[in-house]
């Protein structure tokens, strides 16, 4: 009953985003928000199973990231799903999970949100070993490693734009 019902959501999502493309859409992303609930063989079976078949009914070379909160140690099972991009979070620092996914890939993320609440400064030292971290690897979107709170500062978040976007 469930691989039904996963197979159906599938089929639906896949739909849905082929959609979203026809109407234009630069890039989509995927969240497997739960993605760290099950391990191994159970989220091989009832997760990357139908993250793949959603990707399959997608049109060729779509961009897509694939965000699996808490996966990072898994980036080479993520990246066999063929999505041209991964999301990060921040429990790994982007040149393991690089070395992990076995193939050139973009990553996206991976700033600690708990930063954003915090002081400017502590965020932009953040930021700074991030992208420090990705020196000389193409292909990083920055981002958060996963949602924020209300309680993040403006002034956090401008430190943490000035920092990305010094040249």
């Amino acid at each position: 009953m469930m691989h039904r019902l996963l197979e159906t959501l599938a089929t639906a999502v896949a739909e849905y985003l082929t959609r979203q493309f026809a109407a234009g859409a630069d890039a989509i992303q995927i969240f497997d928000s739960w993605a760290g609930a099950l391990d191994g063989a159970d989220y091989e079976e009832f997760s990357l199973r139908y993250i793949r078949a959603v990707l399959e009914r997608l049109p060729k070379a779509a961009p897509v990231i694939l965000y699996a909160k808490g996966k990072s140690p898994q980036a080479e099972a993520l990246a066999r799903t063929g999505v041209p991009c991964l999301g990060v979070d921040w429990t790994m620092p982007l040149s393991q999970v690089r070395g992990l996914a076995g193939r050139p890939i973009c990553l996206q993320g991976n700033l600690d949100p708990t930063y954003m609440p915090g002081e400017p400064a502590a965020a932009a030292a953040a930021v700074r070993a991030i992208l420090q971290d990705n020196a000389g690897d193409p292909g990083h979107i920055f981002n958060l490693g996963h949602g924020i709170t209300p309680d993040a500062r403006i002034e956090t978040f401008q430190a943490v734009v000035d920092e990305v976007t010094k040249e």
